[in-house]
Order: C-alpha cells, then sequence, then structure tokens
C-alpha cells in the first residue's frame, strides 16, 4: 500500500477578496467563471469536488461560495474558498511550489527496496550553475535509498556473485552502509538480478535536483550538516547509513544524492568519436571524500567499468509507472 501524501511547503495565491462581503444570493440557474492559471501549467482544479479542469482553465461554476482544489504531483496542494458572483469572472493566479518530502514510495524489485515515484514533465538541466535547458522526462521510479551491503549480500547469496572490493573492511562493510568498491559491471549485474536497471544520467539529476535547477538536492546554498562529504559538519569519516541526512534529500524525497558515495549511472561520457572510451562510465554526486564543491547535483566523475573504490556505490531505476 502507498503510504499517504505528506506536503511541507507553501503556495502563493493570488486572489482579490474584499472581507467581510457576504456572498451573494443566486438564484438556482446562475452561473459565473473561474479562470485559474498556474506555473508550472498542468495541475488539476475541483471545484467542490466535482467539476474539473486542467490549468490553465476556464469553468463555468454555479454561483455563490465554491470550494477549489489544486493538485499536481510532487507539488503542495491547495484548497481554497472563492465567491463567484452571478455573470462574474474571479482570477486565480498561483505558484506552485515543491514539496520538500516524497510524494509516491513502494518497495518495488526482487530486493524489495524502497523506491521514488518522480513524475513526468520538465526541468532545468545542465552541467553548470543556472542552467536554463530543459528536458523532458517520463514518468520513472528510483531507488530511495542507496543499494547497500545488506541488499548486495543478498545478490551474491543467491547467484554466487563476487565480494567487492573493501567487503572483509568494517569500515565499510556495515550491513545499512551503501555498498562500495563495485564496479559499473557489478552494479549492472545486481539491477538486473533485481529486475530493475541503472538509471540514466538524466534521470538521476532530476531525482536529485527537482525542476528548478537547485545546486544541491535541498536548495542553493551549502548546508555542512545536510549531507556526507569532507570538511563537514555529518560527523562520519567514511559512507554514512543510508538516509543518514533527512534535511538533505531531493525535492521528490530521494536520499543521500549529494555526497556519501558516488553513483555509477548507466550512460557512457559524450566523446570525440575517434577516441577509445567504449569501456568508460559516469559517476554522478560526488562522495563522503570529495568537498562541498565536488558533491553539487552537477558533479560528474569518469571511470572505467572495471573500477572499484571505496567511494563508489549505486542505486537502481525502473520505468514508471
Amino acid at each position: 500500500m502507498r503510504p499517504r501524501t505528506i506536503l511541507s511547503t507553501s503556495v502563493f495565491v493570488s486572489l482579490l477578496l474584499v472581507a467581510g462581503v457576504c456572498v451573494p444570493a443566486a438564484g438556482p440557474e446562475t452561473t459565473g467563471v473561474l479562470k485559474v492559471n498556474s506555473d508550472p501549467e498542468g495541475a488539476t482544479v475541483e471545484v467542490d469536488s466535482g467539476q474539473k479542469g486542467i490549468t490553465p482553465t476556464m469553468l463555468e461554476v454555479p454561483a455563490g461560495l465554491r470550494k477549489v482544489r489544486i493538485c499536481r504531483d510532487g507539488y503542495v496542494t491547495q484548497s481554497q474558498e472563492v465567491i463567484i458572483s452571478p455573470d462574474g469572472i474571479v482570477r486565480l493566479q498561483l505558484k506552485l511550489m515543491l514539496s520538500l518530502i516524497a510524494t509516491v514510495t513502494e518497495r518495488r524489485g526482487k530486493d524489495q527496496a524502497e523506491m521514488v515515484l518522480i513524475p513526468e514533465g520538465k526541468f532545468l538541466r545542465g552541467v553548470g550553475e543556472g542552467s536554463s535547458e530543459k528536458t523532458f522526462l517520463k514518468v520513472f521510479w528510483i531507488d530511495k535509498h542507496e543499494v547497500t551491503n545488506a541488499q548486495y549480500a543478498r545478490f551474491m547469496q543467491e547467484i554466487g556473485h563476487r565480494k567487492p572490493a573493501y567487503w572483509e573492511d568494517p569500515a565499510f562493510n556495515q550491513p545499512s552502509q551503501p555498498v562500495v568498491g563495485v564496479s559499473w559491471e557489478d552494479a549492472i549485474s545486481y539491477a538486473r538480478w533485481a529486475g530493475k536497471r541503472l538509471p540514466s544520467e538524466v534521470e538521476w539529476e532530476k531525482a536529485a535536483r527537482g525542476v528548478d535547477g537547485r545546486i544541491y538536492p535541498w536548495g542553493n546554498a551549502w548546508g555542512p550538516d545536510r549531507c556526507n562529504s569532507w570538511g563537514g559538519q555529518d560527523g562520519f569519516e567514511g559512507p554514512a547509513p543510508v538516509g543518514s541526512f533527512p534535511s538533505g534529500a531531493s525535492p521528490y524525497g530521494v536520499m543521500d544524492m549529494a555526497g556519501n558515495v558516488w553513483e555509477w549511472v548507466a550512460d557512457e561520457p559524450n566523446h570525440d568519436a575517434s577516441a577509445d572510451v567504449q569501456s568508460v562510465r559516469i559517476g554522478r554526486g560526488g562522495s563522503w571524500a570529495n568537498p562541498p564543491e565536488g558533491v553539487k547535483v552537477i558533479s560528474q566523475a569518469k571511470g572505467d567499468t572495471n573500477l572499484t573504490d571505496c567511494i563508489i556505490g549505486f542505486r537502481c531505476a525502473l520505468d514508471g509507472p
């Protein structure tokens, strides 16, 4: 069963109402017009839990006191009472704000990892701060947490896969820590076993930063206690147990997208067609050994598919819904 959505941010509503105005008397056939615009567009508008539209929308509704509800996946839901005068027009202009807590989570895949549904739509993507490149993605699922040692142990036991580097090192092998010392090939094998895949680089970035082009998963200002990084105030000298920094969650509630461990993604890096880099893949998000500059959502590293290191792990993804 999907847990109930929790939303914890504000929506700015522009609506002109005069305090103390009485609801006008209206005959059974009188109507007025309700115009609703939202940023971003595509929000569902419900009037009195019945009549519906998708922003931008113009609805002819019965005159009188009406309750309007505006909702969109990944954003806070707003309810507003408005007075519709006979033959009058009421305009609502809304700036929808992202929810700061996960929208929908389920346990999916053979590993039964908790996954977060990332809604369909455009987001600001780029390799630098202040990016304005809008990229459209279909809905997809992504693991809420990095794959842990406990999950990886089950995978190894079932198929006889080799141990990662550092598997015997107590600084890196605790059950709730993210598995490290895994190559890109190891990550692919795990994902296939679990019935999943590695996220694409663009999917990873949307899950990490939301739609508004932010620098870190939680916003644009550095937060030394919001992730596991070098020189921060996190209290860890190596990989932290997954989910240790709830205040550093992405807008969708995905955890540890900044720091902790680099995460393999499916893509090859862009390169000159003449270059021999077929065995090179990308990691995203920085690690516990990187300073604040290296754990931004745009942070990218490249490595051979056979590379194993104590700063590299991964998470999985699935097509939606």
